[in-house]
C-alpha cells in the first residue's frame, strides 16, 4: 500500500498491438501468505478467473473489482504475462491480497510450489501447474492406492498433480480414460495422461519434450520418476484433463 492506495501496474490497454485482437480477457490469481508460505486462491469451478475488459478499462482496476466480489482486500496488482489463444489476447494478473478472514464457498485455497514462484510459473496455465506438481514429488515411493502427497500409485499421481491446478479427476486409470476427452498420441501436450498396457494398466503424466512422469511400480526402482514416453513402454492412448 502507498498512502492507503492500492498499487497498480500501468494499464496495458495503450499497447498498440492489443487492438489487433478480436477480444481480450484477464486471467487473475489471488495470492497471499499463510504462516510464511505462499498460497493461491482459485475459483472452485475453474483454474483461473477469466474476466472480460473493454478497450478503455484499466486491467488493474478490473482485478480490484473482482477481488471485492470475493470479499478480498488487494494490496498489489501486478501484470505477469500475456499469451494469445484462438485470436484472443489473455493477460495474466496476480493480486496479492490480505489473508481471507474466512473460507469462501467459491474459492479453493492451494499451496504454491516454491519452484513455481522461482520460475514465475505459479501463475501459469493449469497444465503447467500440474506438470510442476508432478516434478515436485520426483522420488516419492509407489504405494498401491496412494494419492499423495508423500506416496502415489500411477493414477494417484495424475489425479493429485491435476488437483494442484484446481482440476478434479478420478483416482482410477479406467475412470480417467472413461470420463476425459481422448486425444491422439500425435497431438499430446503437457498435462495429458498417457496410457500403457503391456505391463498391466498404467498411466503417466506427459510433461513435454517426449517425456513422462509416473509412479512406475511397487518396490525398488518404482518411485515417481521421469522417463521417455516411448522408452518406458508402448503407449496406446491419451486423455486431456482440464
Amino acid at each position: 500500500m502507498d498512502g492507503g492506495r492500492i498499487q497498480l501496474d500501468p494499464p496495458l490497454t495503450d499497447v498498440a498491438w492489443s487492438d489487433a485482437f478480436a477480444g481480450r480477457s484477464l486471467e487473475t490469481f489471488f495470492i497471499f501468505l499463510r504462516d510464511g508460505s505462499p498460497r493461491v486462491l482459485r475459483p472452485i469451478h475453474a483454474a483461473s478467473l477469466l474476466l472480460g475488459w473493454g478497450p478503455k478499462s484499466q486491467p488493474g482496476t478490473v482485478v480490484v473489482d473482482a477481488a471485492a466480489r470475493y470479499e478480498l482486500q488487494p494490496l498489489v496488482v501486478h501484470s505477469t504475462s500475456w499469451r494469445v489463444v484462438d485470436d484472443r489476447l489473455i493477460l495474466t494478473y496476480v493480486a496479492v491480497v490480505e489473508p481471507p478472514a474466512r473460507p469462501s464457498p467459491h474459492l479453493v485455497e492451494q499451496p504454491v510450489f516454491r519452484t513455481e514462484l522461482a520460475r514465475g510459473a505459479a501463475l501459469a496455465a493449469p497444465t503447467q501447474i500440474a506438470v510442476n506438481a508432478a516434478r515436485s514429488v520426483l522420488g516419492a515411493p509407489y504405494v498401491w492406492g496412494a494419492a499423495g502427497p508423500d506416496a502415489f500409485d500411477c493414477s494417484g499421481l495424475t489425479s493429485w498433480a491435476w488437483a494442484q491446478a484446481g482440476v478434479v479427476i478420478p483416482h482410477s486409470a479406467a475412470a480417467q480414460y472413461a470420463v476425459l476427452p481422448h486425444v491422439p498420441l500425435s497431438d499430446v501436450q503437457p498435462g495429458d495422461v498417457i496410457y500403457y498396457g503391456n505391463f498391466g494398466p498404467h498411466v503417466a503424466l506427459y510433461v513435454g519434450g517426449g517425456m513422462i512422469i509416473h509412479a512406475r511400480h511397487p518396490g525398488i526402482g518404482g518411485q515417481v520418476q521421469e522417463d521417455s514416453m516411448y522408452g518406458y513402454d508402448t503407449p496406446y492412448g491419451a486423455v486431456r484433463p482440464g
